[in-house]
């Protein structure tokens, strides 16, 4: 039988755990970092501020474009997943192209991506606020980027489906 000290020993660990557990919400914007490598320790190679906020978010990153929406998104302590719809510059349903709808995740420790294209994620920030999304206007937010948050949307990207002789375009 655990001593007395035993058991508060692990009361005050899960407490502690818990302490530092950081509840991502509707509302927030959650940035992630995407790397080579396998210790998310060398330059980010995409940096994405996912606003919570917007009907749909998108992004481009070299000649490609990807969008989220809402439902699309899990929001947990620490840990954020979205699925993307890959070669699009908006939220459709039904999607462009099934095949390249991925599910992707990030947490505050780096992790391999499992569906799509191997790389590594790791959310580097998370941007709280207290005003609800329902009480902003989607004009007034940040919900196309490039690569980087100071980067322009590429309004020229383009995508060729090795599976088909045509090209979808964003622009």
């Amino acid at each position: 039988m655990a001593s007395v000290h035993t058991l508060i020993l692990y009361a005050m660990l899960a407490l502690a755990t818990m302490a530092n557990a950081e509840m991502i919400v509707s509302n927030d914007i959650v940035v992630v970092e995407y790397f080579r490598d396998a210790a998310c320790a060398q330059e980010a190679i995409l940096e994405v501020h996912f606003d919570l906020c917007c009907c749909c978010f998108t992004w481009t990153f070299g000649q490609d474009s990807s969008a989220v929406e809402p439902a699309g998104y899990t929001l947990m302590d620490n840990n954020f997943s979205w699925t993307v719809q890959g070669h699009q510059d908006k939220c459709k349903d039904p999607v462009d192209f099934p095949d390249h709808t991925f599910h992707k995740f990030a947490a505050t420790t780096c992790g391999q991506q499992t569906s799509g294209r191997t790389y590594y994620t790791k959310i580097k920030e998370v941007k709280h606020r207290s005003e609800a999304c329902a009480a902003m206007s989607q004009s007034s937010l940040t919900c196309r980027q490039g690569a980087f948050p100071n980067e322009a949307f590429n309004d020229n990207w383009a995508w060729t489906n090795p599976n088909d002789s045509s090209e979808s375009s964003g622009g």
